[in-house]
């Protein structure tokens, strides 16, 4: 039998495509992921710190992300950590990363399944 896990989608900060994204969640209601998706604004580091602690692992999908350090402090909370390939950071720490190209879904996708 397949074991299915409840996850949520939070999506930290106020950037300018928020509206926009609340909208689509808003609009894609009828795919039963509404209460899975939540958009938190702005949150203190320290409270970031705390939920993510409490999260099963961090995606970072910037297009580009020269010296990810949130990603390294979700590394320092022992979170597995799905990052860019454009990152910046030395092989040697790349070794424990997750990397995925950001523009592509399914690359992505395979590898939340895989976590």
């Amino acid at each position: 039998m397949e074991r299915k896990l409840k996850m949520d989608l939070l999506i930290f900060g106020d950037g300018p495509d928020k509206e926009k994204l609340q909208k689509l969640i808003d609009e894609n209601r009828m795919l039963g992921l509404h209460d899975n998706i939540k958009l938190m604004g702005a949150v203190a580091q320290k409270k970031l710190m705390q939920i993510i602690a409490g999260c099963r692992f961090f995606v970072l999908p910037s297009i580009t992300e020269i010296s990810p350090n949130l990603a390294l402090e979700c590394i320092g909370l022992g979170k597995a950590v799905i990052l860019t390939k454009e990152t910046g950071l030395e092989e040697e720490l790349m070794k424990h990363l997750l990397t995925v190209n950001p523009l592509s879904e399914k690359d992505i996708e395979d590898k939340i399944r895989y976590l």
